[in-house]
């Protein structure tokens, strides 16, 4: 994998970590504070809530600060910016260039699509495998 593809399906990873403690932990603040105090069931949903909350802890590390939407825009703009200026004068015509450049962005666009849809198996990390 390339770094700038490492980085993105890590910062995807970390993300959908930090979203599944959040939520595990949450259901257990919410089924102690309904459980019966100082019960055998108190006592266990406790000591889980306090287990998801260190562990949560543990796993810190920074997330991406930059959407990834927005760092997929520049990419997919600056890619049809070359394009059209490599394009452009080798065909010396506007409608063909135009015709070209549509095709670009929709094969782009269903690019997109495919790989934003995740993961098509249980052990699959990447969305296009």
């Amino acid at each position: 994998m390339t770094p700038l593809v490492q980085l993105i399906a890590n910062a995807i990873i970390l993300g959908q970590t930090h979203a599944v403690f959040r939520n595990i932990r949450r259901m257990y603040v919410l089924r102690e504070a309904n459980a019966e105090w100082n019960s055998k069931e108190h006592q266990l949903l406790r000591r889980a809530r306090l287990q998801m909350q260190l562990m949560s802890e543990d796993l810190g590390g920074s997330k991406l600060s930059i959407p990834i939407f927005l760092i997929s825009g520049a990419f997919v703009s600056g890619m049809l910016s070359v394009a059209r200026t490599l394009i452009a004068p080798a065909l010396h015509d506007r409608l063909l260039s135009s015709v070209l450049l549509v095709v670009t962005v929709a094969l782009l666009v269903g690019i997109a699509a495919i790989v934003l849809q995740g993961p098509r198996s249980p052990g699959c990390v990447c969305g296009w495998l």
